[in-house]
C-alpha cells in the first residue's frame, strides 16, 4: 500500500512539473538564427498562448493553429485540416526545441502584429520555391474590407505601387498570397495596382499544407485598355503611354469566359489558330485559376481580363 501511495505521489510531482513547463511556454519565441532548417518556410516566430500556436515565417504568413504536446513531440492541427507531428522539448524556461529549430522567449512587445489568416485552399501541382530575391504581398479579407499587408504593416491596396517600385533595375518577381474569402474582382484591383508599378508576372499562393507546402497559380497580368482606363481616372493617375504598335498584327478568334459552363467552348481549340480569351471581371476566382490552368503553356492563347 505504501508502495502504490509513493508511485501516485511521483506521478503527481512529475505531472504538475509538466504542467508548468507548458504554461512556461506561453509569449513569443524567436528561431536562433544560426540554426539551419531543412524548409526555407520554417517559422522564425513563434507565439504560445493557450493551446493555441502562432507561426511566422519569412514571409510574414501567420498560421494560427492548435496544438497538443504529446511526450518528446508537438501535434498540430491547422484549420484546413492539416496535421503535422514534429520533435519538440522544452530545454529551459527560455529555450525550446522544434524540429531542427532552436529558439529563445523574446518580450511579448516584438511580437509581428499582423493579424493571422487562411489562404483560399485552391490546390495545385505547383508548389512554391523560396526565393530571397522577391517581393511579398498578402491580399486579404478583413470585416468585408479588401486590404494588403506590406512586410508587418495591412494598409490599403493603393500603397501596392510605392511598395513594388524600385529605384533602378527589373523589379524582383512579385509573390502575391490570396486570403480567403477574396473575390475574383477584388484580386483585378490588385492587378490594376500592381499594373501601376509596371508588373505583369505574378505567383499567386493559393493553398497550403501544414506550415512548409504552399500551392501556387503563375499568372500573367493582362487588362483590357478600357477597363484600365476607367481605373486609372477614378483613381487619379496619369493615363499610360500607348503601347508600341505591333508590325503584324495577329487576327486571333475571340472566346467569351463569363462563367465556368463557358469553358466548354475550350473544347474547340486546335493548336492552328491563334485566340484571344476574354474574362469577364466578375468571374468566380476558383473558375479563374482553373482556367489558367487548361491554358497553360498554349502559346496560342492570350487572355484578357475585360467587362461587358
Amino acid at each position: 500500500m505504501r508502495r502504490y501511495i509513493h508511485i501516485l505521489f511521483l506521478t503527481l510531482i512529475l505531472f504538475s512539473c509538466s504542467q508548468k513547463k507548458i504554461e512556461n511556454l506561453n509569449g513569443s519565441w524567436r528561431l536562433d538564427y544560426d540554426e539551419q532548417t531543412k524548409s526555407p518556410f520554417f517559422p522564425f516566430e513563434l507565439f504560445f498562448e493557450g493551446d493555441t500556436l502562432i507561426m511566422i515565417d519569412g514571409h510574414n504568413f501567420k498560421n494560427q493553429i492548435r496544438y497538443q504536446i504529446k511526450g518528446d513531440s508537438i501535434e498540430m492541427s491547422f484549420s484546413n485540416g492539416s496535421i503535422k507531428k514534429m520533435d519538440f522539448s522544452i530545454y529551459s524556461d527560455s529555450m525550446i526545441f522544434l524540429g531542427a529549430g532552436k529558439f529563445y522567449k523574446i518580450p511579448n512587445d516584438f511580437l509581428n502584429i499582423v493579424k493571422p489568416y487562411d489562404l483560399i485552399e485552391y490546390k495545385t501541382n505547383e508548389i512554391l520555391i523560396d526565393n530571397a530575391y522577391s517581393s511579398v504581398i498578402h491580399l486579404v479579407k478583413n470585416g468585408g474590407q479588401v486590404q494588403v499587408i506590406l512586410n508587418d504593416v495591412t494598409t490599403d491596396l493603393e500603397s501596392i505601387p510605392d511598395f513594388l517600385v524600385t529605384s533602378h533595375g527589373s523589379p524582383p518577381p512579385l509573390i502575391l498570397y490570396l486570403g480567403k474569402g477574396l473575390e475574383f474582382k477584388e484580386l483585378v484591383e490588385a492587378y490594376m495596382w500592381i499594373k501601376v508599378a509596371w508588373i505583369n508576372r505574378v505567383t499567386l499562393v493559393t493553398g497550403n499544407d501544414a506550415f512548409d507546402k504552399f500551392y501556387i497559380v503563375k499568372d500573367y497580368i493582362s487588362i483590357d485598355d478600357s477597363l484600365m482606363d476607367v481605373f486609372l481616372k477614378k483613381e487619379n493617375i496619369p493615363p499610360f503611354p500607348p503601347s508600341p504598335i505591333e508590325i503584324t498584327e495577329i487576327k486571333r478568334n475571340i472566346i467569351k469566359i463569363d462563367n465556368q459552363a463557358d469553358f466548354e467552348k475550350l473544347l474547340t481549340i486546335n493548336d492552328s489558330t491563334e485566340y484571344l480569351i476574354q474574362v469577364d471581371n466578375q468571374f468566380d476566382l476558383f473558375g479563374y485559376l482553373e482556367l489558367i490552368g487548361k491554358i497553360k503553356g498554349k502559346k496560342n492563347i492570350k487572355k484578357v481580363i475585360t467587362a461587358w
